[in-house]
């Protein structure tokens, strides 16, 4: 063995470690996002399921607190960086099952664990889901150990490695909906394949299905008492007003090459269509995780708009095949479009995190900028001034609390991430309940909040923008006294940032003020 192989892993492992730092050093000069928000108010309401999503995500998060209490934005995000690393120790134990499975070289073998390591954590899609923590993160290893694991059930057989698969696709479905495509394309591999005919008569693949619905139980008997909303939400309400566009599918493939560089996504499709990948049943079954769920974001994209994120998890699976495709040398490898775009796209690769990266340690500076339009100064915005307006909604419900006849206040606000971020950003993280209409995201405030318990109660109303004209008078129907609006400038070096704007109001009614079904 040479040295050269010795220290490969370590290096690779160094590296990883080293960037992994890096981005969480960036990530904790940022707030969180209003989803973020979202999330980690989930965590504060711990449930199997709730309206929009699976609650695996929320687990999680509460899970990270508990272990770093006090650890504010870093404690929320630390497991979507430990899901990634999770996934990129999986890449690389599936690239060199399956190497080892076309009986490589040990030295090939070795290479594509490593190269299905390297694209895993350094292509940008994966890279960004590391230090942003949604319902993506978990569903990566997720779905990578499901492949995996279907990949040994059939190579060799193993009851135990169909019962893995079967764990796998029970938590993936309970981090997102979208994961029962990965349920689909197992299902037509085993009934469109010889191979996968066979093993239908055997009762492996029932087994790993009655795991999965085990590992999914939470979710499932959450959804059963909540009328189905998770599902309901995801595969109907959101479907909504839809209207078939050639621009969408445009949108969507643009998206996907911007995201995993266009070399990469090449490379990728070309290991996908290759006779390697489908050469053993094995093969197939992994192919099938990937391509099936591709090509049905590509059939829905022409019907709606196709989040740039929302294929994340089987576009992993494609890298693993090229990653042995590229470990074998196959012939359409060593073509000269195939080495321009390997190195040309880790060059971009590099590029892109490096910016980012810059991005995140200088991000005070760029808010500041005002290139085109306004821009990115207008936009950048609403990073500042979410402990200040925390701190401003805190003092002005103490100054509520100091009146004689106050008999408690309450927080609200009128979006579902400003809600979730203000009780994440004021003191001692007061619940927050959501002042507004229903929108597509954010019901599950309707199961949280008890307006009728409120009757009484004054209330501290903080938004973003300044109140549009139907506002105020919408409140004084609900409460007693309105007083004025206040702005809260975020002032930074002597120049205004931002500005929050917010209401004190006196005696709720203790009416639901957006009455609705979900």
């Amino acid at each position: 063995m040479t040295s050269e192989r010795v220290r490969g892993p370590y290096v690779l492992v160094a590296v990883i470690l080293l960037a992994a730092a890096l981005r969480l050093w960036g990530a904790a000069c940022l707030p969180l996002s209003g989803d973020e928000a979202y999330h980690w108010e989930w965590s504060r309401h711990l449930a199997g399921a709730y309206y929009d999503h699976p609650g695996m995500t929320a687990w999680l998060i509460a899970l990270s607190e508990r272990v770093w209490p006090g650890g504010g934005e870093l404690a929320v995000r630390l497991p979507a960086m430990g899901c990634l690393l999770l996934t990129t120790a999986l890449a690389c134990g599936l690239a060199r099952d399956m190497a080892r499975s076309r009986a490589l070289a040990p030295s090939a073998v070795e290479q594509a664990g490593l190269i299905g390591a390297a694209l895993v954590f350094f292509v940008p899609l994966p890279a960004a889901l590391s230090v942003y923590m949604s319902t993506d993160p978990p569903l990566m290893p997720c779905w990578l150990g499901a492949a995996w694991a279907l990949f040994a059930a059939i190579e060799r057989g193993r009851t135990r490695s169909w019962l893995l698969c079967g764990v796998c696709i029970g938590l993936a479905a309970s981090t997102k909906l979208i994961s029962l495509q990965l349920l689909g394309a197992i299902f037509a591999f085993l009934v469109m394949t010889r191979a996968g005919r066979e093993w239908l008569r055997r009762p492996q693949p029932w087994l790993a299905l009655a795991v999965a619905l085990i590992a999914a139980s939470p979710m499932l008997i959450w959804n059963a008492a909540h009328d189905w909303m998770t599902f309901r939400f995801n595969f109907d309400i959101r479907q909504r007003d839809q209207a078939l566009s050639a621009w969408h599918p445009l949108v969507f493939v643009a998206g996907q090459a911007a995201t995993l560089t266009p070399g990469f996504l090449a490379l990728a499709l070309g290991a996908c269509f290759a006779r390697s990948a489908r050469a053993r049943p094995a093969m197939a079954a992994v192919l099938a995780c990937a391509v099936l769920p591709l090509a049905f974001f590509v059939l829905v994209s022409f019907r709606r708009k196709i989040g740039v994120h929302w294929p994340a998890a089987p576009w992993l699976v494609s890298f693993v095949l090229l990653s042995v495709s590229l470990a074998a040398r196959e012939p359409w490898t060593q073509r000269s479009w195939a080495r321009w775009a390997w190195r040309s796209s880790w060059g971009l690769t590099i590029v892109v995190l490096l910016i980012v990266q810059a991005f995140m340690s200088i991000v005070d500076h760029v808010a500041r900028l005002d290139l085109v339009a306004g821009q990115p100064r207008a936009v950048l915005r609403n990073l500042y001034g979410w402990p200040e307006v925390g701190q401003a909604a805190a003092a002005a419900a103490d100054a509520l609390r100091a009146r004689p006849d106050c008999a408690g206040v309450f927080f609200i606000s009128n979006q579902y991430g400003t809600a979730a971020a203000l009780s994440f950003y004021t003191p001692d993280r007061p619940s927050v309940h959501l002042w507004s209409a229903v929108r597509n995201h954010g019901r599950n405030y309707g199961y949280w909040d008890d307006w009728s318990a409120l009757r009484g109660l004054d209330a501290v109303y903080v938004v973003k923008r300044p109140l549009a004209e139907w506002e105020e008078p919408f409140m004084r129907e609900h409460f007693a006294e309105v007083l004025a609006v206040e702005s809260v400038p975020i002032i930074d070096d002597g120049e205004e940032r931002n500005t929050f704007y917010l209401v004190r109001c006196r005696g709720f009614d203790g009416r639901e003020p957006f009455p609705t079904t979900p």
